[in-house]
């Protein structure tokens, strides 16, 4: 309504100027200059009512700016102020127009001094509005407010100056009005009734045009959920919500607002490109998510362009409850399908693997799961899968790990406790700060989890996994059909075990009955009443009948053979109190020959528990009793020198103790090593080693007093003990005497002298506690003390020497248990390519894997195993394993290059190397040119004129050689060059003192330089810092180990860490 009164002011301001101007027509035909006064009355008029009005507006903006309006502001302010002041200043110099009517008449005295005020005041105004830019202070409404008084008393005098000017151009137009008055009076009547007519036709519209407005209202208001008018920026001009619950903001609080100012910027360009379409194209149509303080809701939005403007009508309806149903119905088809194939992989399915992977497939193929594996515990693995369907598997893998060996995994919840009541556990996931397992899911891509709990089968839990990419909450029909999905799982898994038990009694039966058919021991089944229901082959060939001819006869028959006629009353009184028997008996073959039978006799109870037959089972173990009485004599004598062996010289030292202890005699022990016997052994040949052995224990044998013992504890180890001594000293004597009988050489049988001598430890029996086994450990503990001294000399046992043996025996018993119980492990330090920085092999490093006891490195545990005479056992282990390795490697896709391992000096001097790694080569599968063997400068120095000969073998293998430690020894360069090497190793401790001592830096350039020239590959191992690296890089050096480039690894680790990597 306020603008249709605009309209009507607006149309009568027209109206009377019409009659204004029609009047001063008529003036100008009557009074020329009447009608030019009237005029300058009307433009001054004119110009004091656009100067009121701009300071009006200039007020209007002050006010609206110091209020915050952002419609509002100073620069609106002066455009105000600009407009009033040059009406003033046209006023001043008497210039004017007004509707095509241009004046220039200059003002009157009275009239010049009140336009004089009105510029003063606005330039003052103007002049404080300056003021307001420099120092920011917001006193605009105040300044506005005092000078628009003085504006407007200056107006008021410009008006009153005017009017008393027009008075008399008024007096002479009196005349003229008068004649006038009756014309305008019909004129403007008439104006005035058709003017009144137009009022009422314009009210009448406006009402229905209201009207209509309200009816569509509320139209709108009765739409369901939201409509909006939004603009072609995205603002929103009006919002109307039937559901205000569906809103982001209350209604008042959009309005006004883009859809950026609203919404994520996303989801915002999403609208907007909606808005766009549907300006260009008149009609759109959407479906989003939006998220609400109850949580995430669906929409469809319907959108119209507006005929000729740029406002899109945007309705939309909360459309959650739809497409979730939808979902609903499409889950439980997805999962009835899923129940369906599953039941197919239940029927086509041969062993539990086949179902496990059928399963997973259904569950990804047909269930619509994003990822399907199960996992089974203890302990906790993927017993199949992951099926990943389109995922990354290596994204999948990482959940995979997480969930089972994550913290706060809900799986593993499942797998470490009894299965709970509920089978189906479901939920959504979102990335949470600690929780890995979910954080990994997010990025998969995994936004749902449904664990199945399948139950135990043979002692371990199952837990079906499925994935989904988008979250999801299953309803109890949904989890009913999982339950029944995992119902059916378990069901054919019994089976499975039955059938997989039935076949294998069915096994074990024909297994049985083929083994007693094979058996070489007589068995004969007997019925309740003494008949022979069944025999073996063995029975009848003993017993010289065939099988017909014993079924049914009486068991007493082995009684008619039997030496002994008392045997069958001893069986039937131990059958009859203890429900067995078994003995020996002697008795005569078919064939007439003597034999000793070990015969037992045992009940068969069924099931009833009543006795329904016997089972007797006879062996011949003739030889075997012949054996023992010939082993009885090796046991306790060695087959060389006929001494007591070690345990003969146990059973009489502990006779011997007890004896000396409870009469408290003095008695003493000597335990004797050869220094040289190895060398003679390996010099000579094993022939010629005998023949010293044999002589030594004679020469030592003659030293003997009565009662003495001597012992050959084995090798070229004798022991001899000395009962009843009179003095410690007379001990001392005896040790003197065979160290003398040992100094002339020993004449071989070609003729050749050998010079034997000898190591002692010596221990009295008052040093010792009453054990054998003890004193013997301290005896060995005094001969390692005097070969420590040298050799050729001799220790006496004092309690000083027992913590150092202790801790060496200690780590001697640790050894042997690791070697059986295989303790050791492997880890593969990389060898680095310095001119490419890639892998170019490994080498394996062996580590004592006891990780309950104290840390022991190899620098440690292998010198001991040397000298035990162990180090062959360990260097098996380590070649094959390096070998098995290494093709796990090549069969996994991995070009690792060569495994390199080392021999020691004792290895490559004592055994047969080549053999061993011919045999792991063949028993692993792996390529010769993957091993290669690092033999120390000093082990090969050792090996003398063999040395070449010994690398030609193993390089007939097809195997790589290097020389490891180069640099430390003395090797020949010619002999070098001879050598079938592939590899030089520079020692650690040159790499060490590179950037402090310059020998060992000349040295390094030197064996570069010479690999160079043999063109023999050069290493440097122990290279820890980028100087050393560089150093090496810039002389030439091939290759480089150590911890700069990378620690030793695990296998997995390594394969983790350089597959793919390149080499």
């Amino acid at each position: 309504m306020n603008a249709v009164r605009r309209k009507r002011r607006l149309l009568q301001a027209w109206s009377v100027s019409a009659l204004v101007l029609t009047a001063m027509l008529l003036l100008v035909l009557s009074n020329q200059a009447s009608l030019r006064a009237h005029a300058i009355l009307l433009v001054r008029q004119d110009q004091i009512a656009t100067i009121r009005q701009a300071t009006l507006h200039a007020q209007l903006h002050a006010e609206r700016a110091d209020g915050g309006d952002p419609s509002s502001g100073l620069d609106l302010v002066r455009t105000s102020l600009s407009r009033a002041q040059l009406n003033a200043d046209a006023l001043a110099r008497g210039e004017g127009a007004l509707r095509g009517l241009s004046i220039h008449a200059p003002p009157e005295s009275q009239a010049r001094a009140a336009i004089a005020s009105l510029q003063q005041a606005l330039g003052a105004l103007e002049a404080l509005l300056a003021r307001e830019d420099r120092t920011g202070t917001p006193q605009v409404r105040l300044a506005t407010r005092g000078t628009q008084r003085s504006i407007e008393a200056a107006l008021s005098e410009v008006e009153i100056a005017t009017l008393n000017a027009m008075d008399a151009a008024r007096t002479q137009l009196k005349r003229t009005s008068a004649l006038l008055v009756l014309l305008l009076a019909g004129g403007g009547g008439a104006l005035l009734l058709w003017q009144a007519r137009q009022w009422r036709r314009t009210d009448e519209e406006t009402a229905a045009r209201e009207a209509r407005e309200a009816e569509l209202d509320a139209f709108v208001a009765a739409v369901p959920d939201l409509s909006f008018l939004i603009d072609a920026e995205g603002r929103f001009l009006r919002v109307h919500a039937s559901r205000p619950d569906l809103l982001l903001k209350p209604a008042s609080a959009v309005v006004g607002r883009q859809l950026h100012e609203l919404f994520p910027p996303a989801q915002a360009e999403a609208f907007m490109r909606l808005v766009s379409e549907t300006l260009s194209r008149g009609r759109g149509r959407a479906e989003y998510p939006l998220a609400l303080s109850d949580g995430e809701h669906i929409f469809e939005a319907r959108t119209t362009a507006v005929a000729g403007s740029d406002r899109v009508v945007w309705v939309s309806w909360d459309v959650t409850e739809r497409v979730r149903h939808s979902e609903r119905v499409a889950q439980l088809g997805r999962l009835y399908g899923m129940l369906s194939a599953c039941n197919q992989a239940l029927v086509f399915s041969r062993d539990e693997a086949e179902l496990y992977g059928r399963i997973t497939r259904a569950a990804v193929t047909t269930g619509g799961y994003a990822a399907a594996w199960i996992a089974s515990a203890p302990p906790p693995q993927v017993e199949t899968g992951p099926e990943c369907g389109a995922l990354s598997g290596a994204e999948v893998s990482a959940v995979v790990d997480q969930l089972l060996g994550g913290a706060d995994s809900p799986l593993r919840e499942l797998l470490d406790h009894e299965p709970p009541a509920l089978r189906v556990h479901s939920r959504r996931v979102s990335p949470r700060p600690g929780l890995a397992w979910a954080e990994a899911c997010a990025q998969a891509g995994l936004q749902g989890l449904s664990l199945v709990c399948l139950g135990e089968h043979e002692g371990r839990r199952l837990v079906l996994v499925l994935h989904a990419s988008t979250p999801f909450d299953l309803d109890n029909e949904q989890q009913g059909l999982l339950a029944e999905v995992a119902g059916d799982i378990e069901y054919a898994l019994q089976l499975m075990r039955q059938r997989r038990q039935r076949e294998q009694m069915q096994g074990r039966l024909a297994q049985q009955a083929l083994a007693l058919r094979s058996s070489r021991d007589g068995i004969l089944l007997i019925d309740s009443a003494g008949r022979v229901l069944s025999a073996n082959p063995a029975a009848c060939e003993f017993l010289g009948r065939e099988q017909e001819q014993l079924l049914g006869q009486p068991a007493s028959l082995l009684a008619d053979i039997a030496r002994d006629p008392d045997y069958a009353r001893d069986m039937q009184a131990a059958m009859a109190s203890e429900g067995h028997w078994q003995g020996e008996v002697l008795a005569r073959r078919s064939s007439g020959q003597l034999h000793t039978l070990l015969i037992s006799l045992a009940r068969v109870v069924d099931s009833a528990d009543t006795q329904a037959s016997q089972v007797l089972l006879f062996t011949d173990i003739t030889r075997q009793r012949e054996s023992d009485a010939r082993l009885s004599r090796i046991a306790h004598f060695d087959a060389l020198t006929g001494l007591p062996n070690r345990d003969l010289l146990r059973i009489r030292l502990e006779s011997i103790l007890e004896e000396h202890l409870r009469a408290g005699c003095l008695g003493a022990a000597l335990m004797l090593d050869l220094d040289n016997f190895r060398a003679i052994n390996e010099n000579a040949g094993w022939a010629h080693g005998d023949e010293l052995l044999r002589e030594v224990a004679l020469r030592l044998g003659g030293l003997l007093r009565p009662g003495d013992t001597l012992a050959r504890l084995g090798g070229d180890e004798f022991v001899f003990v000395l009962e009843r001594l009179p003095t410690v000293e007379e001990a001392e004597r005896f040790v003197l005497a065979v160290q003398a009988s040992l100094r002339p050489p020993v004449r071989l049988p070609q003729g050749e002298q050998v010079y034997a001598q000898a190591s002692l430890g010596l221990i009295s029996f008052d040093d010792a506690e009453a054990s054998a086994e003890l004193l013997l450990r301290k005896l060995e503990v005094a001969l390692f003390e005097a070969k420590r001294g040298g050799g050729n000399t001799w220790r006496r046992y004092v309690p000083a020497m027992g913590e150092q043996a202790r801790q060496r025996m200690q780590l001697e018993q640790r050894l042997r248990l690791a070697l059986q119980e295989q303790q050791f492990r492997l880890l593969y330090q990389p060898l680095v390519d310095l001119k490419t920085g890639q892998l170019a092999g490994l080498e394996a490093l062996v580590r004592l894997d006891q990780p309950d006891l104290p840390a022991v490195g190899p620098d440690q545990f292998i010198p001991v195993l040397e000298q035990v005479g162990l180090i062959h056992q360990l260097g098996d282990w380590v070649t094959l394993e390096a070998c098995l390795q290494g093709r796990r490697w090549l069969d996994a896709g991995w070009d690792f290059g060569a495994i390199a391992i080392n021999l020691s000096p004792a290895e490559v001097s004592r055994y047969p190397v080549e053999a061993r790694v011919r045999r792991a080569l063949e028993h692993s599968g792996l390529p010769p040119e993957r091993l290669e063997l690092e033999i120390t400068e000093t082990g090969l120095m050792e090996q003398g004129e063999r040395a070449e000969s010994f690398l030609r073998e193993l390089h007939g293998l097809g195997v790589k050689l290097a020389i490891d430690d180069f640099g430390t020894g003395y090797s020949s360069l010619a002999a070098l060059k001879r050598f079938p090497v592939q590899k030089l190793k520079i020692d650690r401790s040159f790499i060490a003192d590179l950037a402090t001592d310059p020998s060992s830096a000349f040295l390094v350039e030197a064996i570069v330089e010479l690999g160079r020239k043999l063109r023999i590959a050069v290493l440097a191992e122990g290279v820890e810092t980028a100087q050393q690296r560089d150093f090496l890089r810039q002389r030439g050096c091939d290759l480089a180990q150590g911890y700069l480039f990378d620690r030793p690894l695990t296998p997995d680790a390594l394969l983790k860490r350089y597959n793919g990597a390149g080499r």
